[in-house]
């Protein structure tokens, strides 16, 4: 589906149903890898944020600071992307 809408930002979560954020992460940056990722976690520590950029995850956000960090983050990757 991502190949068909191209996103310009894709949001995940750590924990979803059939796959976590961390599996489907390089699955997605395989199909569009100019579109950043982010994901959602309770658990955005340092190794976190290391294994998600490893799986080509562009930020990681904790849903605790999600109010606060979440706009401001999607802003600066946006702003970064050349189209």
């Amino acid at each position: 589906m991502v190949e068909d809408i191209r996103p310009d930002l894709i949001v995940l979560d750590f924990s979803m149903p059939v796959m976590n954020g961390l599996e489907a992460g390089p699955l997605l940056k395989a199909k569009v890898p100019q579109t950043p990722i982010v994901m959602f976690t309770m658990f955005a520590d340092e190794a976190m944020h290391k294994v998600a950029k490893a799986a080509g995850i562009s930020a990681v956000i904790s849903k605790e600071h999600a109010t606060t960090e979440l706009l401001p983050k999607v802003n600066s990757l946006l702003h970064s992307l050349s189209y």
